[in-house]
């Protein structure tokens, strides 16, 4: 999976004697396909054409749940091992959650804080902690974080979205303890209080709480400005990659 990337077609010229199959998304088949290190390419939509008939090996450089579970169950018996090599290209927890370091010896003392902060955070938290003024007076999609770290205050419960920047369905929204993880036609819901890490099960029957955090992402997302299609690059200045995730903080 996510044949398009580096890592993947630096492995699959590697891997030359056996018939490589790459699977990318929609929007990159043309491109994978130019490369030449891959026998056959199929859209992520496409893995029902994989072939059942012939041992496989497969190798999950994006790490997205839904791909891994529909290669696992197309090829059955026939697939001799999975190897998940990526997990960052994804919305769970281990994709968009991971710790977040700050060393500051002057001015904080060590600890440690499970309150939910993002990356947009940054700049906010830069600017305080410099006395630097923002160039303009236009909001930040981030929140000055200094006043959490320095413990002054407690974790507050936040509104957090995350989206590929395309139509092709793949965002996250978190309100509070509950996230909702959309994989295209594939909506899961998680109440993180019971499982941090989304490794179980997701929340069923709660018709309400999705339909709520699917309109908090809509309004959202309708204030956003519409993404830029990509433009093709030659090889060797690599690619648009429209896995990458976008993420702003929901108010």
């Amino acid at each position: 999976s996510s044949a398009s990337s580096k890592t993947a077609y630096g492995t699959a010229f590697l891997l030359d004697g056996i018939h490589r199959v790459g699977l990318t998304s929609p929007s990159n088949v043309e491109f994978t396909c130019s490369l030449g290190c891959y026998d056959e390419v199929l859209s992520y939509d496409e893995v029902d054409q994989l072939p059942t008939d012939v041992p496989t090996l497969y190798a999950d450089m994006a790490g997205t749940a839904a791909v891994r579970a529909a290669v696992h169950s197309r090829l059955g018996g026939g697939l001799l091992h999975s190897a998940g090599v990526g997990a960052r290209q994804q919305d769970h927890g281990g994709g968009i959650r991971v710790r977040f370091l700050v060393c500051w010896p002057a001015k904080l003392k060590p600890g440690e804080s499970n309150a939910p902060v993002i990356s947009l955070d940054i700049l906010p938290t830069v600017l305080a902690a410099t006395g630097l003024p923002a160039a303009d007076a236009k909001p930040f999609d981030g929140r000055d974080i200094l006043p959490l770290l320095r413990g002054e205050i407690a974790p507050q419960p936040r509104n957090l979205f995350w989206s590929s920047g395309s139509e092709e369905g793949w965002w996250a929204v978190r309100s509070g303890d509950w996230k909702l993880v959309c994989e295209k036609a594939r909506v899961g819901l998680f109440e993180l209080s019971k499982a941090v890490s989304e490794n179980n099960a997701p929340e069923k029957h709660m018709p309400d709480t999705v339909d709520a955090l699917t309109k908090r992402r809509a309004r959202t997302r309708a204030r956003l400005a519409s993404p830029q299609p990509p433009r093709p690059k030659p090889l060797g200045t690599g690619h648009h990659h429209p896995d990458k995730r976008s993420h702003r903080e929901v108010t």
